[in-house]
Formats: C-alpha cells, structure tokens, sequence
C-alpha cells in the first residue's frame, strides 16, 4: 500500500486506487515549498509507542513525542499489542486531559483509532467511569 504523506486521514495514493489516472509530476523550475501535510494540520504528531500493560485497572501506553522528543504514559481503556510496524500519531491533550492515538499497521494494511486519557490527571480514577464521563460528554 502506498500513501500520498503518512499520517490521518491515511489517504492513499492514486496509483493504488485506479492505475489509469494521470500523476503529476514535480516540476523542474526551483525549489518549490513543501506542502504542510495533513496530519499536520489537523494538530496531529508523529509518536512511537509500545505494547500497553495493566497497573491498576488502566492500560498504560509507553509513548515518545518525535517532535518533542518527550516520553511519557498515557492511559488507555483497551489493550493495546503493537505487533510488527506501525504508524503512529497523536492529537494534543485538550482542556479535559483526553486525546486521541491513530495508528495504521503496515503488516496488516489497517487503522485503528482509539482514545487516551492523561495518566497524571486520570490514574487515581476508575477505568470505567472516565471512559464513560468521556462518552457522555462527547455526545451532549
């Protein structure tokens, strides 16, 4: 599978789509800026992270920051095994401590998104209850 940048909204490129469509192609006159990528505006980040494990009732999620070179812990409500490559991004915390982590599996071709809470502000709180404040509060 091949993509046009990497990153959510994950859009593939053409040629995996419909071989017949035209491709453009760079053009030669200077050096031309490069466009800001899509995961990029839309305040994602690339991450690298591990396999969860359990303290507590919380899954806890290794996570480095590769712009900020920052590692910390995040909370999560499912396990999560990170098996062969993955790309991995995050959006920022927001004003509740909550965010979100999209990965795509390169083995297995597939994007999985799920929901992180902030380890420091959620760990003394019971799994199930932030899980479900979170829900209430994303539908109202």
């Amino acid at each position: 599978m091949f993509f046009d940048e990497l990153g959510p909204p994950w859009p593939k490129h053409p040629c995996t789509d419909n071989a017949a469509s035209p491709v453009s192609r760079p053009s030669s006159s200077g050096a031309s800026r490069r466009p800001v990528p899509a995961w990029r505006k839309n305040g994602w980040e690339p991450i690298t992270l591990q396999s969860s494990r359990m303290i507590g009732n919380w899954h806890i999620l290794p996570v480095k920051n590769i712009i900020t070179g920052l590692y910390f812990d995040v909370l999560a409500d499912e396990a999560l095994r990170v098996d062969g490559e993955v790309c991995a991004f995050m959006k920022p915390w927001d004003a509740n401590g909550w965010s979100q982590i999209s990965i795509f599996n390169l083995d297995r071709e597939r994007e999985t998104s799920f929901n992180i809470f902030q380890r420091k502000r959620f760990e003394r709180f019971s799994r199930v209850d932030a899980v479900a404040t979170r829900r209430r509060r994303a539908k109202s």
